[in-house]
C-alpha cells in the first residue's frame, strides 16, 4: 500500500516538473541576468538574493521568527528608519529624506471605540505613514480603524497615508473582507473605502521587496544593505513563495521528490514578472 502511494507522488511529482519546467528554466535564467548586475553594481554583494536559500527551513530558524508578524514588523520599523531616505523614497514616494520618528506598538484609545494599536508610524518633517502589517493573520477588518485612532490621537495637522500590508497572496482574502469596498480594478492603489473612519490603500509585501532591491544600492550604510539584503530573502521566500535557486536545481535535477516545502503555491509567472520588472525589463516580456 504504502509502495503504491508513492509510485502515486512520484507520478504526480514528475508531471509537476514537467508542467512548471520551462517557467523555473526562465526563473533561472532570469536570476543568471540578475547575478551579473548584482557583481557589477556598487553593492557589497554579488549575488540576487534568492541565490540564498531558506529551504527547507523551520519558523524557528536563522534571525527571525517568521511566524510571528511582530518580528516582521520590527524589522521592516528598522530599515524605514535607519534609512538615508532612499527605501523611503522608494517604498512611500516621498522625497529622499531621513524619517523624524518610527515608532511601533503603539497604543491607541477611544473613548467612542475599541482601542487599538498601530504596528508601525512612520513620521517625516511634513508628512505621516500608519502601516497595519500582515503576514499570515486574516482579520483585516480593524484596519480602517485603527488609522482613524492613529490620525486622531495625534496633534498635529500633517497629511496622512494609511497602509494595509499584506502578501500579494492573500489578495482573495482581502477582498472576501471588504467586499465593495475594496477597489483593485488596477487604476492607481489599490484603496480600502471606509465612510465610518479613514480609507486605507493596499501595501503588497511584493512592493516591500521591490522597494529594497531598488534602495539597496543606493544606501550609503553598508550595515543597512546587509540587514535589506537578508530581509529580501526572507520576504520573497517565506511571504512571496518564490523559489530559490537551489530550489530550482532541486526540482529540476529529477530523481527522488525533493522536500514538499519546495513545492510552492506562487504561480511561477509571478515570479517570472516580478524579476523582470526588478532587471529593468518589461514583466510582460
Amino acid at each position: 500500500m504504502i509502495t503504491k502511494q508513492w509510485a502515486d507522488i512520484d507520478g504526480w511529482w514528475d508531471n509537476h516538473v514537467e508542467y512548471h519546467g520551462h517557467g523555473l528554466e526562465v526563473v533561472s535564467k532570469l536570476i543568471e541576468q540578475s547575478n551579473l548586475q548584482w557583481a557589477a553594481n556598487e553593492s557589497i554583494f554579488t549575488q540576487d538574493p534568492l541565490c540564498e536559500s531558506w529551504e527547507p527551513q523551520s519558523p524557528m530558524s536563522g534571525p527571525l521568527r517568521t511566524n510571528q508578524e511582530e518580528n516582521w514588523s520590527q524589522w521592516l520599523a528598522h530599515l524605514i528608519r535607519s534609512s538615508d531616505g532612499r527605501f523611503s523614497h522608494e517604498l512611500f514616494g516621498v522625497p529622499e529624506q531621513s524619517t523624524t520618528s518610527v515608532d511601533r506598538e503603539i497604543h491607541m484609545s477611544s473613548q467612542e471605540h475599541h482601542d487599538r494599536r498601530v504596528d508601525i508610524i512612520v513620521e517625516f518633517p511634513e508628512l505621516s505613514f500608519s502601516i497595519e502589517l500582515k503576514k499570515g493573520d486574516e482579520h483585516y477588518e480593524k484596519s480602517s480603524e485603527a488609522a482613524y485612532l492613529a490620525e486622531a490621537n495625534t496633534d498635529h495637522d500633517k497629511p496622512w497615508t494609511h497602509y494595509l500590508l499584506v502578501p500579494e497572496l492573500k489578495q482573495p482574502a482581502v477582498v472576501d473582507a471588504f467586499g465593495d469596498n475594496i477597489d483593485l480594478s488596477g487604476a492607481g492603489t489599490p484603496t480600502i473605502y471606509s465612510e465610518a473612519f479613514v480609507d486605507v490603500e493596499i501595501l503588497w509585501w511584493n512592493d516591500v521587496a521591490a522597494a529594497l532591491r531598488r534602495a539597496i544600492t543606493a544606501e550609503i550604510n553598508e550595515n543597512w544593505q546587509a540587514s535589506a539584503y537578508l530581509f529580501i530573502t526572507l520576504i520573497e521566500q517565506k511571504i512571496m513563495q518564490f523559489h530559490s535557486q537551489s530550489a530550482i536545481e532541486q526540482i529540476t535535477a529529477g530523481g527522488d521528490v525533493p522536500d514538499l516545502a519546495s513545492v510552492r503555491g506562487v504561480d511561477i509567472d509571478d515570479q517570472i514578472k516580478y524579476l523582470r520588472a526588478s532587471l529593468g525589463g518589461d514583466p510582460r516580456d
